[in-house]
């Protein structure tokens, strides 16, 4: 019960912590950037909310709760989610120039040409939160995730002054998921999922980047 109440602390502190310093980023970013970019950025993350409901297909869940086939639901949810990465990221490269005539913005198009493969990264970030999740670790994953967050926002308040672009968001907002995996992995580089399946999975990942650059290599032939 104490590690319960323990959790739930760390839980609420590190969330009230990570949706002020979101705030007070984006409130800076209403006098540094154009409504343009900002209404870009806000495209692009209702899309990646919609891929994040339907990445890991609730697997992430079962996993959780279930104690006596957990390597096989692991495996399972880590292939389930670069699988329909792949299937949204082809998704979106079909129905990029739909979107951005439908906003009106041409440059949505490129946006998402370029940064569709980063989805990848994304359900990594998931797949190994949810594994911390399972072993109860949350003042850890808390600590983690406030990093990420401090990471971000320090790192777009500097080249934003730099390079005043929606690009320099979201390049400042991955980079900040590939910390949280970084340190993820360190924490768990003892644990069975670091030696057996993560080094699959980032084979694996490497095999879908190499398709994606033939399928970029094609759309502009």
């Amino acid at each position: 019960m104490v590690n319960v109440f323990q959790s739930i602390r760390w839980t609420l502190i590190s969330t009230v912590i990570r949706r002020a310093m979101v705030f007070g980023l984006f409130f800076y970013l209403t006098r540094e950037l154009s409504g343009v970019d900002i209404g870009l950025f806000g495209v692009y993350t209702r899309l990646l909310g919609i891929f994040t409901l339907v990445s890991l297909l609730s697997l992430d869940y079962l996993y959780i709760v279930d104690k006596e086939n957990s390597k096989k639901i692991f495996a399972t949810m880590t292939v389930t989610g670069l699988l329909l990465s792949v299937v949204f990221i082809v998704l979106l490269y079909c129905f990029a120039p739909l979107l951005a005539k439908l906003y009106n913005e041409p440059v949505l198009y490129r946006l998402i040409r370029w940064t569709a493969p980063i989805l990848l990264v994304h359900v990594i970030r998931r797949v190994l939160k949810t594994a911390i999740k399972r072993e109860f670790r949350f003042p850890l994953l808390s600590v983690i995730e406030t990093a990420n967050v401090t990471f971000y926002c320090m790192a777009t308040v500097f080249f934003i002054t730099i390079y005043p672009s929606v690009i320099t968001l979201l390049i400042c907002f991955f980079t900040g998921d590939l910390l949280e995996i970084g340190l993820i992995l360190w924490h768990t580089r003892r644990n069975w999922m670091h030696r057996e399946l993560i080094p699959g999975g980032f084979r694996a990942l490497g095999g879908i980047l190499r398709v994606h650059r033939i399928f970029l290599t094609n759309l502009t032939v």
